[in-house]
């Protein structure tokens, strides 16, 4: 009894379930409308023999791999020597260079050379596809199997790309493409787009909640292609459903240091390790997440809760940036040389970590007065007079009118004169005896102010 490719069209699967394609899969590789011998195994058909130029063959592995300039450069030596397969790679590298127009002129080109072979409609569909004309697509497969006389693997390749362009049909798209692999192992051009077929199906079972299943495909679909992003983008989603926020924060943050445009979903999943991270008491997790979520440009004013616990963590780095500047101060007394030298140096790191302290409460708070003051009698202590008046007039900027609970005119007014700005200095300390006649840092000011003469 012969076995016929019924022909239906692939588009509007909604309306006819793409019974046509469908159809396709319980059907073998055969001959469209050959009979056989009862009883008898039909012959599967063929890809056709493909040539053996090694220019042809570095063309095309170029192409898959995705190396577009070399490709191009490799068809344009070849010339009218690519004959009708490079035809067709010309084809596809217009395709890809965004040209369309020239892509389908390549295919007249080719079939010029060839009307019956069916990789040139094979080789349309799929760019019919790419540009979003599936009708125009199903339109060339169902010409190429009647110039062919059969579906072989090229057409069933380009079956498979047409029903992955068409939403929910991947499961399909996945089964001719393997199919079309299966009968040619060596099959040019169905990596790439059985990758993002299964891509598509695992999507589909993050959806049903089946993320084992999920998981396969997802390596599976990057066995095929290594480092795709779609499909880590996905992964990072099955992480994200299955509550493995950090593992999805690792692969959102792997995306976006390869400029993939992933940033909120990278927003979305710190936010969840940082509720996870609550829940599991896991403060140096949250503010690690919170922080993060701060470096990609979160306004502190949007952070919610995340304001609060990096407010708590910055009192905290300042308070104990404070202690350790405090044990630093003590000047050591009554030591030989030797001692006397090696408690100096254990001085100037406990400066150091201090400064190192405010700078990480900073880091979690820039708007904190405590830490901002605090690392600029650290940067003084260490002689970086200039570091520390910059960082003591902006705090003097940001809180112009405000009685401070401590004296920054006076640190600020030291850390110019330690700089070299004596005439800066002074204007300090005459500002705040202007402006303040009868404020209680009056004394120390103009003491300070008749050293300075």
């Amino acid at each position: 009894m012969p076995a016929r490719v019924r022909r239906e069209s692939l588009v509007g699967s909604a309306r006819r379930a793409l019974s046509g394609l469908a159809l396709l899969l319980v059907l073998p590789l055969v001959p469209s409308g050959c009979g056989g011998v009862e009883g008898e195994q039909p012959t599967r058909p063929q890809s056709r023999p493909r040539s053996a130029d090694p220019r042809l063959l570095e063309a095309r592995a170029a192409l898959e791999e995705g190396s577009l300039g070399v490709a191009a450069s490799l068809i344009e030596q070849l010339g009218a020597q690519g004959g009708f397969e490079g035809a067709l790679l010309a084809a596809r590298v217009e395709a890809l260079s965004g040209d369309p127009v020239e892509a389908l002129r390549q295919i007249e080109i080719a079939r010029g050379l060839d009307e019956t072979d069916p990789r040139s409609f094979a080789t349309a569909a799929e760019i019919y596809c790419a540009m979003g004309r599936l009708e125009a697509a199903d339109a060339e497969i169902q010409r190429g199997i009647e110039a062919a006389g059969e579906r072989g693997p090229e057409l069933s390749r380009a079956y498979g790309v047409l029903a992955i362009s068409n939403p929910g049909n991947a499961k399909l798209g996945v089964a001719l493409l393997e199919d079309a692999l299966a009968a040619d192992p060596e099959l040019p051009f169905v990596r790439i787009p059985l990758s993002r077929g299964k891509e598509q199906v695992a999507r589909g079972a993050i959806g049903a909640e089946e993320y084992a299943a999920a998981d396969a495909l997802l390596a599976e679909a990057l066995a095929l292609v290594p480092g795709e992003p779609i499909a880590r983008e996905t992964r990072a989603e099955l992480r994200l459903a299955e509550r493995r926020f950090d593992d999805a924060v690792e692969l959102y943050e792997g995306l976006l240091a390869e400029d993939v445009q992933v940033r909120e979903q990278l927003l979305n999943a710190l936010r969840a390790s940082a509720a996870d991270a609550l829940i599991a008491n896991d403060r140096d997790l949250q503010v690690k997440r919170y922080l993060r979520m701060r470096e990609l440009g979160v306004p502190m004013a949007d952070m919610g809760f995340g304001r609060v616990v990096l407010e708590r963590r910055a009192e905290e780095l300042a308070d104990a940036g404070f202690e350790t500047f405090q044990r630093a101060e003590v000047t050591p007394v009554d030591l030989d040389a030797e001692d006397f030298s090696a408690a100096v140096a254990r001085r100037e790191r406990e400066f150091a970590r201090a400064e190192t302290m405010f700078r990480n409460a900073l880091d979690c708070d820039a708007g904190s007065p405590k830490a901002r003051h605090g690392l600029g009698l650290a940067l003084f202590r260490q002689g970086h007079y200039t570091e520390a008046a910059v960082e003591w007039q902006g705090l003097a900027n940001a809180f112009a009118g405000e009685d401070l609970p401590f004296p920054l005119h006076l640190d600020l007014a030291r850390a110019l004169f330690g700089a070299e700005r004596g005439e800066e200095a002074r204007e300090v300390l005459g500002e705040y005896l202007g402006d303040h006649p009868g404020g209680r840092w009056v004394d120390q000011t103009q003491e300070l102010a008749d050293t300075f003469e």
